[in-house]
């Protein structure tokens, strides 16, 4: 029997749709939250939607402030001062709003607030999560006002250290958001670069999922799916922000990126993507969109006749496998290149599907 074991889940709630946002007071009593952290960046800590949430929940009668020392790469400064101010306002859960990183930082504290070790200790290594005092863990509840990272269904967040200045993704399994709130309208405001930046985010989480070897067809499909969605509504999102349909296909292929995570051990486009953030303080959409040729040249899934199609910007990814003969090949016909400044070298076999990426002769740039 080839089959091996697995473990599948999906845990978050997901409460989809425009206006839902309107249900974050029940949703925080529901999971017991009645003193809320609402933790989120700078940027959106001043506007009118934030104070509207924020009046919304406080006459809902609970006691909510307001975190938002968020850097775009979040450092562990900010968890600590994020701790600071939970156990001073005695607040008994955390709710996540943002990007990537209001997102992350947010999980952080819901995590270190009760912890004596440092944040760096529950690194993803081995079982270093188990270090972790599980009891003391607050609940979560995730808001995304962009569709890239997927942070509100995963069990991790991205921290850079301040000796290193490494990406480090520090890990548990109770930091998984209860209730992940997806409603189109927080993502209108995103401007067109931002979208289509968290757009390729997205995009890689589900493409990178869906090549990854190992067992789990229900991830599989999920990415899949979510490239699926990105294909048919990205571009319509960058045109047209008020885009309701678009904006909220987005959203839920960027959750289901995420979701399909499971499927991957080691995110190959992630590893460059933290890399280039490194270099360039950029946040992970924005590096997403600085290494999109990286994501085309690395996995050459994209047949001849759908290069033109990419290269004026058009994400296009086939809706069903093709026969399957000879893996290590891209699909017939594969013998021009993919992405400006990138050469495939030829191959005249159908692939099996996923297709194992052809060597290819001209590295990609990652600026």
């Amino acid at each position: 029997m080839t089959i091996p074991n697995r473990n599948f889940s999906y845990p978050t709630a997901l409460k989809y749709g425009v206006g839902r946002i309107k249900e974050l007071a029940e949703l925080c009593k529901a999971n017991g939250i009645m003193r809320p952290l609402f933790v989120t960046d700078p940027g959106l800590a001043g506007m009118p939607m934030v104070h509207a949430i924020i009046a919304d929940v406080k006459n809902a009668g609970l006691a909510i402030e307001i975190f938002s020392d968020v850097r775009p790469n979040p450092i562990e400064a900010n968890i600590l001062e994020g701790v600071k101010a939970y156990k001073a306002g005695r607040h008994d859960g955390v709710i996540a709003f943002g990007g990537g990183s209001g997102l992350d930082i947010g999980k952080m504290i819901a995590l270190m607030h009760g912890q004596v070790i440092s944040v760096f200790e529950l690194e993803d290594i081995g079982d270093w999560w188990t270090r972790a005092d599980a009891s003391k863990i607050s609940p979560i509840i995730a808001v995304p006002t962009t569709a890239g990272t997927g942070s509100e269904v995963g069990r991790a967040g991205v921290v850079t250290h301040p000796i290193t200045h490494e990406k480090k993704i520090i890990f548990h399994p109770a930091i998984m958001p209860k209730v992940a709130i997806l409603d189109p309208q927080l993502t209108v405001g995103l401007p067109p670069k931002l979208t289509a930046a968290t757009g390729m985010d997205a995009l890689a989480h589900c493409l990178e999922a869906y090549c990854a070897p190992f067992y789990h067809p229900l991830s599989a499909g999920v990415g899949l799916e979510g490239m699926r969605l990105v294909k048919e509504n990205l571009a319509k999102a960058v045109k047209k922000g008020s885009d309701l349909d678009a904006r909220g296909n987005m959203l839920m292929a960027s959750t289901m990126g995420a979701t399909a995570f499971q499927r991957l051990e080691v995110p190959i486009v992630g590893v460059v993507e933290n890399m280039a953030g490194d270099v360039f303080g950029t946040g992970g959409g924005q590096d997403a969109a600085r290494r999109d040729s990286f994501l085309a040249h690395g996995f050459d899934v994209v047949t001849d006749a759908e290069a033109h199609a990419f290269q004026q910007g058009a994400v296009v990814v086939p809706r069903s496998a093709p026969a399957s003969s000879s893996a290590g090949c891209r699909p017939a016909g594969c013998g021009s290149a993919t992405r400006p400044g990138t050469t495939t070298a030829p191959c005249s076999k159908a692939p099996a599907w996923p297709c194992t990426p052809t060597r290819t002769t001209t590295p990609a740039r990652v600026a």
